[in-house]
């Protein structure tokens, strides 16, 4: 979906402040790659970001990146929670990925700082996500995040549990070194 502030987010967990700039609209045609993230300083995980454009006349595109052996981001705002979209994205993450377990899904909720989010309503938006998108009905599920980039809420929290999963023996690359450093190779030309 877009205007929900996935390109901000990633500047976020590039960051080592945790935080982005949340003043400017930032817009993806398409898709933009970030290569070798490293979420947490020391740490040998680094991971390749494909930031997807949110508008739906790049939804048929999508598909051709959307694997069983990557880990999704999906992201909403918490402000303007649109379920029918996160259930399209949900459904198709499931479908391309034979709803594997192998494939992780982490919900990112944005915004979570927002004055009209307090007094348990935030609480409240991230419990009917979770009743929405359940383990028993998406496997690859992980955890539901309420983050905030203009604050840092919650982003450590959230790159600490990406790495941890990274870190996991079932999930380390299946592919050998060699033909990690070809791909990467072929890619740059």
């Amino acid at each position: 979906q877009e205007g929900v502030g996935k390109t901000t987010l990633l500047n976020c967990l590039k960051s080592d402040k945790h935080k982005a700039d949340t003043k400017v609209n930032l817009s993806t045609d398409g898709v933009h790659i970030t290569r070798s993230i490293q979420l947490e300083s020391g740490s040998d995980v680094r991971f390749n970001a494909w930031d997807l454009g949110g508008q739906e006349v790049f939804y048929p595109t999508h598909q051709f990146f959307l694997t069983s052996n990557s880990v999704y981001l999906l992201v909403f705002n918490l402000l303007e929670m649109n379920s029918s979209r996160m259930e399209y994205w949900m459904r198709l993450i499931k479908s391309l990925s034979q709803n594997s377990r192998r494939a992780p899904i982490f919900i990112v909720g944005t915004h979570a700082d927002h004055p009209s989010l307090e007094n348990g309503v935030l609480d409240s938006r991230l419990q009917e996500v979770a009743v929405k998108f359940s383990t028993n009905s998406y496997r690859g599920l992980q955890t539901i995040h309420a983050i905030s980039c203009k604050s840092g809420m919650g982003v450590v929290e959230l790159k600490q549990r990406i790495v941890a999963l990274a870190n996991q023996s079932w999930f380390q690359s299946r592919i050998s070194e060699s033909w990690g450093r070809l791909h990467d190779m072929i890619s740059i030309k």
